[in-house]
């Protein structure tokens, strides 16, 4: 078996990131308000594509919509 370093394989990551597109236009929301709501921080609207994206965020960050979730998932 053999290993990849360390450094080879994050530059390999980084580069398939950022080739297939999964930079600030495929952000997911929830997951982005999620982050958010823990660090206390926010996120630019303006990071997101789209309306439906920024409605996402913003239901999920502001509202007790991800408490509703995390209790019925349990």
């Amino acid at each position: 078996m053999t290993y990849t370093p360390i450094e080879d394989g994050l530059r390999k990551c980084v580069a398939e990131f950022i080739r297939d597109g999964y930079g600030t236009d495929q952000m997911r929301a929830v997951s982005e308000a999620y982050f958010d709501r823990v660090l206390h921080t926010h996120t630019k609207l303006s990071d997101f594509s789209g309306r439906k994206q920024k409605v996402k965020y913003l239901i999920a960050r502001y509202t007790p919509f991800l408490a509703y979730k995390r209790i019925k998932n349990r």
